[in-house]
């Protein structure tokens, strides 16, 4: 066997098993009892959502714990550095952060500002007091900051990075956009349309990885990106169900503007702007070559 040929198989081999060792890890592996917070029976509206929001980021935070476990695992046996796994400790790491949650924002706002403009959402109100506001939103930024680390190392850090060194980066960024999209087929609701644009914004996170050098600026435009599609995805009367959401919503119009029963963020505009913000990154970093290790 050739030496490129033992390389390709042994990245795939690689992370095969850190993918089956991480789901084994998320299947089997529990949160203590003690650690877990239950929401009150019978308790008033807005403390059960808090209890409910509070049990979800103790949750996420305890996958991203199991993850950063693997991840050291196979790092430590194959003697890389936290810079191979996507997270290089530098200053710049939280300026990173810092731009791709504030692209992602611009992008939310774009986007919600085209929909109000064309009729497509209407803001009617909110949905909690001051206080419980904001309670709900520092815990969703803690959970889906906690989210958007989880998904990130466990697709575009080690993962990508192993099978750039034996495949090239065009086929690792194939095969860990398709596993990232494929994973999402047991959320409720995901269907076809969803699980393509999955795929693509993997792809998209991948370049993001490439020219920035790291992961961090992903990290910051995914939480922030999942925290606007809940918000943008749960108008009345389905805002009760999900901890996160903090205003009333109404949503009207054609299927196109709204996105219809998939949520604005898969609307024409929705679409748009969520990739117009990725690719601006693109654009405006130059690409990394990564550093051996």
């Amino acid at each position: 066997m050739s030496v490129s040929l033992r390389k390709a198989a042994s990245s795939l081999v690689s992370v095969t098993l850190f993918f089956v060792l991480s789901l084994l890890a998320f299947r089997y592996v529990r949160l203590p009892d003690l650690a877990r917070l239950n929401p009150v029976p019978r308790a008033d509206p807005a403390s059960h959502t808090v209890a409910r929001l509070a049990t979800l980021c103790v949750n996420e935070i305890f996958l991203l714990f199991l993850i950063c476990v693997i991840t050291a695992l196979f790092a430590a046996f194959e003697r890389r550095d936290a810079a191979f796994c996507g997270f290089p400790l530098d200053r710049p790491a939280f300026l990173r952060v810092v731009q791709g949650a504030g692209l992602s924002l611009a992008g939310a706002m774009v986007l919600a500002a085209i929909e109000i403009v064309f009729g497509g959402l209407r803001f009617t109100g909110w949905l909690w007091s001051g206080p419980t506001t904001v309670t709900i939103v520092l815990l969703s930024a803690s959970a889906l900051t906690a989210v958007g680390l989880t998904e990130e190392l466990w697709f575009r850090g080690y993962p990508l990075r192993r099978l750039e060194t034996g495949l090239g980066w065009w086929p690792a960024a194939f095969l860990t956009s398709l596993v990232f999209a494929t994973s999402h087929l047991s959320n409720p609701g995901e269907h076809i349309v969803q699980i393509v644009l999955l795929f693509l914004s993997g792809l998209v996170l991948c370049g993001v990885r490439r020219v920035t050098g790291s992961l961090w600026l992903g990290v910051g435009a995914h939480s922030v990106a999942d925290f606007s599609d809940i918000v943008l995805g749960s108008p009345d009367p389905y805002a009760g169900n999900s901890p996160f959401q903090i205003v009333h919503l109404r949503v009207d119009g054609p299927a196109w503007l709204t996105g219809g029963e998939n949520g604005v963020m898969f609307s024409i505009p929705g679409i748009g702007t969520q990739y117009l913000m990725m690719l601006v990154v693109l654009l405006l970093f130059r690409a990394s070559t990564p550093r051996p290790s």
